[in-house]
């Protein structure tokens, strides 16, 4: 059973709330937090804090001896002079970023949830933590659109969806003749039918006999 750490934490819960509320610093932002989740109550363990922070027990240890030495502006003194200095994104924000992935649209690339990130919440985030962090930590991803044929004819499409695995051999072929003469005529082109077809009978939208037309189907 983890045990619960003391930390007499001055600040209170309103400026904590204000704080987080104005930076923009990644690493700033998440030690806002860890003091704030502490001061409600919501996590008061190292264990869990790590958790909600995706940070190690030594590393919230580390945040709690320096703000017990240094207060909250050693706290949120960074040094740049070694450490892991990865930036991540604020587990507040990695909801958020979720519930948006989960939506229909969704993003069309990594490179634009990296924007996102930018434009909503001010996080300059290195593509690189992008992409891990989608795809490693919120199981997530792009939405990548299924290409898809502009010219086509929308009921061939559904009689091949209907009747087409029924007689794979037979209507297979003709479903296909048919999407690609609805998509010649789009272009103005005309086909020519061999000898032993009935083009107006399958195709009356201006079917053409043989040696009309000038695409072979």
């Amino acid at each position: 059973m983890c045990r619960v750490f003391k930390l007499e934490i001055l600040e209170s819960q309103e400026t904590l709330e204000s704080l987080l509320k104005e930076e923009k610093n990644i690493r700033k932002r998440e030690r806002l937090q860890f003091l704030y989740w502490h001061k409600i109550g919501q996590a008061k363990t190292r264990e869990a804090l790590g958790t909600l922070l995706n940070r190690s027990q030594f590393a919230i240890g580390q945040w709690a001896d320096t703000y017990r030495a240094k207060g909250l502006r050693g706290l949120l003194h960074l040094d740049y002079r070694g450490g892991n200095l990865a930036p991540t994104i604020p587990v507040e924000i990695q909801w958020r970023l979720k519930d948006q992935l989960a939506q229909p649209e969704g993003f069309a690339s990594y490179k634009a949830i990296q924007l996102w990130l930018k434009e909503t919440h001010g996080l300059d985030v290195p593509l690189s933590t992008v992409h891990g962090t989608v795809k490693y930590r919120l199981k997530a991803g792009p939405k990548v659109p299924r290409p898809h044929a502009e010219n086509h004819d929308p009921e061939a499409v559904d009689e091949f969806k209907k009747n087409g695995s029924r007689h794979p051999k037979k209507d297979i072929n003709s479903m296909f003749r048919k999407i690609f003469y609805h998509s010649l005529l789009d272009t103005g082109r005309k086909p020519v039918w061999p000898e032993n077809h009935h083009p107006t009978a399958d195709y009356p939208e201006g079917g053409q006999t043989p040696g009309q037309g000038t695409v072979a189907i």
